[in-house]
């Protein structure tokens, strides 16, 4: 009896220490799978830490490079822009600018921005004296450039306005009458530079065109008397409009306010444009 309840005590004593061992290694194996875990979710919290820290960098650089781009100096005159995908150069032609002719450019009620152009009045004199004069803000309304439109947009090629008569192409007025000659044939055409618009030779009057590319083709038949010294953006905007098939904007493209300036002869300045 003594020797059946050794065996008992002896069996009972093996079960209670395999059942301990057994504990301990389920919770060394559970220790080892938590830690795991943890060490797995440290990786993916610390890369996602870092995705969103390179993320805001990027993000911060973008918002910096766009600042700088809003805050660079259009008055600059670029040496290239892109137009309708084509990356176009910017020539520079070294003449004496008499006079400079600022239009504001707005969409409908809305306004894009400024456009200048530098006169060039010794090589041009008399068209540029026509220009200048119907700039003049204070003409009357329906006398000159100020409240007319940009009627005529060719996307990748030009744009055309002048006509404040009708405001279609059809019409236009010069201060030497309806028609004046053409002046010379100098200056040959190149992208931003501005030339008369006529319906054959000696046929100016007060409509005008600014091409974005060079329009060699033209030379010899329009007479170009100037070039965009600044606002080159905003006459690309211009360009960009959507227009229909017949070349006409959807919306109201307009010169809604113009500035003039003329330089006295000792103060003319000469330019490289």
């Amino acid at each position: 009896m003594k020797r059946y309840s050794t065996l008992c005590c002896l069996f009972l004593c093996s079960l209670f220490i395999i059942g301990v061992c057994g504990k301990d290694a389920d919770v060394e194996e559970g220790a080892g799978d938590d830690d795991e875990g943890v060490k797995i979710s440290v990786e993916t919290e610390t890369d996602i830490d870092t995705k969103t820290k390179s993320m805001s960098s990027a993000g911060d650089d973008k918002d910096k490079t766009e600042k700088n781009d809003e805050n660079k100096d259009d008055d600059e005159l670029p040496k290239t822009i892109m137009i309708d995908g084509r990356e176009v150069e910017i020539e520079r032609a070294d003449r004496t600018i008499t006079a400079t002719v600022t239009f504001e450019i707005s969409f409908g009620t809305e306004r894009i921005g400024n456009v200048t152009f530098g006169m060039f009045g010794r090589t041009c004199p008399k068209t540029v004296r026509n220009f200048v004069t119907l700039a003049n803000r204070n003409r009357p309304t329906g006398e000159g450039y100020k409240g007319s439109k940009i009627h005529r947009i060719v996307k990748g090629f030009a744009w055309q306005g002048g006509d404040f008569l009708h405001n279609d192409g059809s019409g236009g007025w010069s201060i030497f009458g309806r028609y004046f000659r053409d002046e010379n044939f100098a200056i040959k055409h190149f992208p931003f530079c501005i030339s008369m618009a006529n319906s054959g030779s000696n046929s100016n009057a007060s409509q005008f065109f600014v091409p974005m590319i060079r329009t060699s083709w033209l030379d010899g038949k329009h007479v170009v008397f100037g070039q965009i010294i600044k606002g080159h953006k905003t006459a690309k905007k211009v360009n960009d409009v959507k227009v229909n098939a017949y070349d006409r904007p959807y919306r109201q493209v307009w010169i809604s306010d113009t500035w003039t300036d003329v330089y006295k002869k000792e103060t003319s300045r000469t330019k490289e444009l």
